[in-house]
């Protein structure tokens, strides 16, 4: 009976026919509540129905619990939509795993990353103290990918040998495209490459005696006088740069496109913080490893694969001061409790779209940002000012 009224109820709205909605929500309190969503959402005010939270400070803010430990990654996806950040790491809503058999694939994206990522550091390990001539270079990458290859290969077995075949000879050809990125940084630019894969806070000594540098415990950033958080991870490339007095630089293999990413950039309203942040960790292990008041002046990203056509990203951190005022308002974000959607169109690999009602609550949202009264909204309009 209910399931009868209610798509009558809906059939009566499709018509635009008259229906008392006082008379609908005596019967229906389920359907009342959403009538109140959709009018406070309809709304010019910012509210609990568009993403305005009682939170304890002490609990969620990161530079007053300690005991949270970020990741760039985690700071980008607030920078990049406050909804999105507070359905995955506050609510800890994620998608189920996917076990769907593909007869024509066998690694998924991340995966295939992440094992590009192993190769390209296990080569440039064996050759960074001495470089081989091209041809000899391509030998030896070609030999390593093809050992973890098929170390990947007893751990994810592949739908069949040809579709196993196809893909190995994709990954081999990718790794000539980075052969010409790495002798483009080392030749033109003259990066001479020290540590791959330095991790910091994720408490692997085995991963920081490989990589030869590292950090057991996470780094602390100051963002601003007495107030400090947490930050872990695992820089992919540190580069001494020329100049005198030594500078050094820090990079991040990417192998998907350059989808984003533009030359002159520094931050990108948020949306890109890694660079500055590893460049802030990269100080402090090339601290530890003995240098003496070491300075990144570079940090960037690298696309060392076909799909990226081997482009690299250059960013200068000489603007630090405007990363810890980006922290800073993400940070005044999450202690208010403020985690309203992006009004721009960054939705299209998004895993929550669903959730949010992508269209309309991005042209509602806009709305509410032209309201002054939205006060707690004046943090992410701050932060869509710094490219």
């Amino acid at each position: 009976l209910f399931i009868n009224q209610w798509w009558l109820y809906l059939a009566l709205i499709d018509r635009k026919l008259a229906v008392e909605p006082a008379a609908v929500g005596d019967c229906f309190p389920g359907l009342q509540s959403g009538f109140m969503a959709a009018e406070q959402r309809r709304s010019n005010q910012f509210t609990g129905y568009d993403g305005q939270v009682m939170v304890d400070p002490a609990e969620v803010d990161p530079t007053q619990n300690l005991n949270l430990i970020l990741s760039a990654s985690k700071l980008e996806k607030l920078g990049n939509c406050p909804f999105a950040y507070f359905v995955q790491n506050m609510l800890g809503v994620e998608l189920p795993d996917d076990h769907e058999f593909r007869p024509g694939s066998w690694l998924d994206a991340l995966t295939r990353g992440h094992l590009l990522h192993q190769i390209y550091a296990e080569f440039m390990n064996k050759v960074k103290a001495k470089r081989l001539d091209l041809a000899k270079e391509i030998d030896l990458i070609r030999e390593i990918g093809c050992e973890l290859i098929e170390e990947r290969k007893a751990e994810v077995p592949p739908p069949s040998e040809i579709v196993y075949k196809y893909e190995t000879e994709g990954l081999l050809t990718e790794l000539e495209t980075f052969l010409k990125v790495e002798s483009r940084l080392r030749q033109q630019d003259g990066y001479s490459p020290l540590y791959f894969e330095a991790p910091f806070g994720i408490n692997r000594a085995d991963a920081i005696k490989k990589a030869g540098a590292g950090l057991i415990d996470p780094v602390e950033i100051e963002v601003e006088p007495g107030s400090t958080f947490r930050l872990r991870g695992v820089i992919d490339r540190i580069d001494q740069v020329p100049g005198d007095p030594p500078r050094y630089g820090v990079w991040d293999y990417k192998t998907g496109s350059t989808y984003g990413y533009e030359e002159n950039q520094y931050l990108n309203k948020g949306r890109q913080l890694q660079h500055a942040l590893y460049a802030i960790a990269a100080e402090k292990i090339l601290e530890e490893a003995g240098l003496k008041s070491p300075v990144v002046s570079e940090g960037g990203y690298i696309f060392p694969t076909q799909k990226g056509e081997g482009r690299s990203y250059s960013r200068d951190q000489a603007k630090r001061q405007q990363l810890l005022n980006a922290l800073g308002r993400l940070f005044e974000l999450i202690r208010s409790g403020t985690f309203c959607l992006t009004a721009e169109d960054r939705c299209a690999f998004c895993d929550y779209r669903d959730l949010c009602r992508v269209t309309t609550a991005q042209q509602q949202i806009k709305e509410k940002l032209k309201n002054p009264a939205n006060t707690m909204l004046d943090p992410w309009k701050e932060l869509q000012t710094y490219e």
